[in-house]
């Protein structure tokens, strides 16, 4: 699958919550990372960054040593 197509298709998830139980958040914050390394993949940094900014800012309180949360902030710094 491509960045393109990956990016299109979560864009598309996010719009219709189709990640399961709303009751579990996760899905749905996570997809915000995703998206962020599709438009990496192709590119787009200011779009990137915006999917990072809105996974950090929805996920506000997690564990600081998970490694999603480090590589994500890795993967951030990069930008």
């Amino acid at each position: 699958m491509g960045a393109a197509l990956a990016a299109q298709e979560t864009q598309k998830a996010m719009r219709e919550r189709v990640f399961g139980f709303e009751i579990l958040p996760a899905p749905f914050v996570v997809a915000h990372l995703q998206l962020g390394r599709a438009y990496t993949i192709q590119g787009d940094m200011a779009k990137a960054k915006n999917a990072y900014q809105q996974f950090f800012t929805l996920w506000k309180d997690p564990d600081a040593d998970l490694p999603v949360l480090k590589h994500a902030r890795a993967e951030y710094a990069k930008l």
